[in-house]
């Protein structure tokens, strides 16, 4: 395979270059806490990521044992947490 159709198929081109686009559903709770591995943007709190927004929503009420105040929206390919607004 040569290199301009391989570049075509695989749609080589570096990271920074990649259009931002949306991985999955994510519920972010902010608990005023620091937690290691978030998305860039979230400094507190935390997000669960799911197939659809039922799905975190669910974990995280397993997790804390009761439903808590959360944020519906998504991650990105950039590893950045974005709201429906």
């Amino acid at each position: 395979m040569n290199d301009k159709l391989q570049e075509k198929v695989f749609d080589i081109k570096e990271p920074a270059e990649r259009p931002e686009y949306i991985v999955c559903s994510a519920v972010y709770v902010d608990d005023k806490k620091e937690h290691t591995w978030q998305p860039n943007n979230i400094k507190t709190g935390y997000v669960v990521a799911g197939f659809r927004h039922h799905n975190c929503n669910n974990t995280i009420t397993e997790l804390a044992g009761t439903e808590i105040p959360s944020v519906c929206g998504f991650l990105t390919s950039k590893t950045r947490f974005v709201d429906r607004m």
